[in-house]
């Protein structure tokens, strides 16, 4: 049924192109001849559109009461992370989400070199905080602040991005997420994915793979998540 619907849907659509900007599809197609790209074209993204139709319509299951759980156990290990953090540096209270506040304790109070300046002061991005990690010749404290704060993070981007938004997503008539594929949204060629993007999530992290664990195949289809 879908493969019908989705190929008249192709047609009408290729018509309607022809009908309306012929000297645009012309020129689509001279390019595809330019760069010898025919064959990929007709023979794999064309008939690729079905497949990434009947995806999208298939959906994904989401379980729902693991990411409860892990939303929960977040929590717990974001405020435990917080709490070490302030108790390594009690001097001064000071908000681990903000940058300015988080730059003024590791360079200004405890003397950690600037390494890279913005238009709104000195920066503690990913890469300072990593240099400052391992580096032994710092404050101990600077680098064990460091190392928390990456941590934080990490951790609360996931639960934020994933783990606390990804059940909103739910559809509520098929109870599962429609991702939108999209076939030509990378320069390598891949699909990429969005709304929700599934294809971001970590995988070389345990944290990671537990929240991809949560997206469960369908029943009787061959697709992975990847």
């Amino acid at each position: 049924m879908w493969d019908d619907i989705i190929w008249w849907l192709v047609l009408i659509l290729t018509r309607t192109c022809f009908l309306l900007i012929p000297g645009l599809v012309q020129m689509f197609i001279e390019e595809l001849k330019k760069f010898d790209q025919e064959n990929l074209f007709y023979n794999v993204e064309i008939p690729l559109i079905n497949e990434i139709i009947d995806m999208q319509f298939s959906g994904i299951n989401l379980d729902i009461n693991l990411l409860e759980n892990m939303s929960n156990k977040l929590e717990i290990d974001l405020n435990e992370i917080e709490n070490t953090i302030h108790n390594i540096y009690p001097e001064k209270e000071f908000n681990l989400n903000s940058g300015k506040q988080l730059s003024e304790i590791l360079v200004e109070n405890l003397n950690a070199p600037p390494i890279k300046k913005t238009k709104t002061g000195i920066s503690v991005d990913a890469e300072v905080l990593e240099k400052y990690s391992k580096d032994k010749d710092l404050d101990e404290r600077v680098q064990q602040i460091s190392s928390g704060i990456l941590k934080y993070r990490e951790l609360a981007k996931l639960k934020s991005t994933y783990v606390d938004s990804l059940p909103s997503l739910v559809s509520k008539k098929t109870k599962k997420i429609h991702t939108t594929f999209n076939q030509i949204g990378t320069s390598t060629g891949r699909l990429s994915s969005q709304n929700p993007n599934v294809q971001n999530i970590p995988v070389r992290s345990k944290i990671g793979k537990q929240v991809r664990s949560a997206l469960k195949k369908n029943k009787f289809k061959k697709y992975k998540i990847v």
